[in-house]
């Protein structure tokens, strides 16, 4: 804000690309901790930045490894990636609509993100957003163009991760874990 006018504090590229389609931006977008998460849907990734928290400014080439690969595919019909964290800021989840696929990381030291043994893993529906519930417990995520709530049990997610127990693989080499 300078002399009545509200301007931008900067525009940051991601690394990424974009499709120009798909979800808005709201879920395609998180702040955890003082780190800023995008994901770009064209080219499966998540980009990373440190937030300068005196100016509100994104610091660019801050988190080594930037753009991280989420696993997942586009499609040009099924597209975007939605982003949700853990509220203790352990954990990144990027929903893959066109692979449907939910890709976890550990958010590690500097904001960087290391993803977890296994995934991606297959959730079978496109995603047009997910949450974490502020314990942590519950990943839910809600379907494009349904009418329906799936709500998944973290721990019981990484218990069948930790234990290999999947039922096949996708066309992709994805892991599918057993969902009833």
């Amino acid at each position: 804000y300078t002399g009545g006018t509200l301007g931008p504090i900067g525009t940051y590229s991601t690394g990424g690309n974009g499709n120009g389609r798909g979800f808005y931006a709201s879920n395609r977008i998180i702040v955890v901790g003082d780190y800023l998460y995008a994901s770009n849907a064209a080219s499966n990734t998540v980009s990373a930045f440190k937030i300068d928290t005196s100016t509100g400014a994104l610091i660019p080439n801050s988190v080594a490894g930037s753009p991280f690969a989420t696993g997942g595919s586009d499609n040009s019909v099924e597209s975007g990636i939605s982003l949700a964290a853990t509220s203790d800021g352990t954990y990144l989840f990027a929903g893959n609509t066109g692979s449907q696929t939910v890709a976890a990381f550990g958010i590690g030291s500097g904001g960087v993100l290391n993803p977890v043994t296994g995934s991606p893993f297959y959730v079978a529906g496109t995603m047009s957003s997910m949450k974490v519930t502020p314990d942590g417990k519950y990943m839910c995520v809600a379907g494009k163009l349904d009418t329906h709530v799936t709500v998944f049990d973290f721990a019981k997610i990484m218990q069948l991760i930790d234990q290999k127990k999947f039922v096949g693989t996708d066309p992709y080499g994805v892991p599918i874990l057993p969902f009833k």
